[in-house]
């Protein structure tokens, strides 16, 4: 997918500022490495006996997870629940695009952590354990599942290493101001206030808010030269 595709679906999110934004990033990374975990126990606990008739010629869910064939579709179905608190439920076409592409990351790290580690050391992660809540060793589901917590976070991205959904949906959501002399990135503001804040800026230069306006005493050009020079992207 590239990264024109990606910002052509990403959302223009209202948000206050970018406190709220990173607050909302970190809250959606707490959750989903919850379903992370959630899910993965789930599926890597071992079967509960039932009376009802099960063939021996299909894999166990656990089964599935040691061998490296393991699928995690709950994380389809509650993903993007989690993934849209980000985006203050807009954009649903590109939460689902990163939930597909958060999906498809976490199973294919636990798929070959079991698939490499089997081929290459001979490692038996599938054996009865009586005394464990899992057939698979506690170390061995304690390292994958911070494995797949790290694939998660690396496809959702953070705007400071600039990749990832979350730096497109930061610019898409942002404007920024350059110092015209150190090049340097002075402020962030929420496009979604832009236009609140050049009205309260053309607001000051009315008459009719009296002479101790600060807007009166800015004559036509400069307040040309402050439109030109404050170039918002």
């Amino acid at each position: 997918m590239s990264m024109r595709m990606l910002f052509l679906d990403t959302p223009l999110v209202d948000y206050h500022d970018t406190e709220e934004f990173h607050t909302l990033h970190r809250l959606v990374v707490r959750q989903y490495c919850k379903l992370i975990s959630s899910v993965f126990r789930k599926h890597t606990r071992r079967p509960i006996p039932t009376d009802t008739h099960t063939t021996s010629f299909k894999w166990s869910r656990v089964e599935e997870v040691s061998i490296g064939i393991a699928s995690f579709a709950e994380l389809h179905e509650h993903g993007p629940q989690i993934l849209l608190t980000l985006t203050k439920k807009r954009g649903l076409r590109f939460i689902l695009q990163v939930n597909e592409a958060i999906v498809a990351a976490v199973t294919a790290t636990c798929r070959t952590y079991f698939c490499t580690l089997n081929e290459r050391y001979g490692r038996r992660f599938y054996e009865h354990r009586p005394d464990e809540d899992s057939d698979i060793d506690a170390i061995s589901l304690q390292h994958v599942q911070v494995l797949m917590q790290q694939s998660m976070i690396q496809v959702l991205g953070d705007k400071f290493q600039q990749r990832g959904f979350v730096a497109s949906l930061h610019a898409r959501s942002f404007a920024f101001y350059t110092h015209p002399l150190s090049g340097h990135v002075v402020c962030h503001i929420a496009r979604a206030r832009v236009c609140e804040y050049v009205t309260a800026f053309a607001m000051t230069t009315h008459a009719r808010l009296g002479t101790a306006s600060p807007g009166l005493l800015l004559n036509t050009d400069l307040l040309a030269y402050i439109i030109q020079i404050i170039d918002f992207h």
